[in-house]
């Protein structure tokens, strides 16, 4: 078993050993993206998407890194990219 001091990115936890990121991150830090659908409703504008987290459709009010009611975080982008 590997100690601690020999492998610094191991940290104890209170479910047991696990890997901590040290910099950098990985793929699972970037959050998905979501491609929503605008809506129109009376007087505002709204995007549609269907959350990557739990397949539902969630509504949100702008365009960014969003936290949906299920508890899932992605990336609404519409399919031209981020204006600059």
């Amino acid at each position: 078993m590997t100690r601690k001091s020999e492998n610094p990115e191991m940290v104890e936890s209170s479910r047991g050993t696990q890997l901590a990121l040290i910099g950098g991150g990985t793929e699972s830090t970037v959050p998905p993206v979501a491609r929503p659908l605008p809506v129109i409703t009376t007087g505002q504008l709204e995007f549609v998407a269907r959350c990557p987290g739990c397949g539902r459709h969630h509504r949100h009010v702008s365009l960014g890194v969003k936290h949906a009611p299920c508890g899932a975080t992605y990336d609404l982008q519409s399919k031209r990219g981020r204006a600059a």
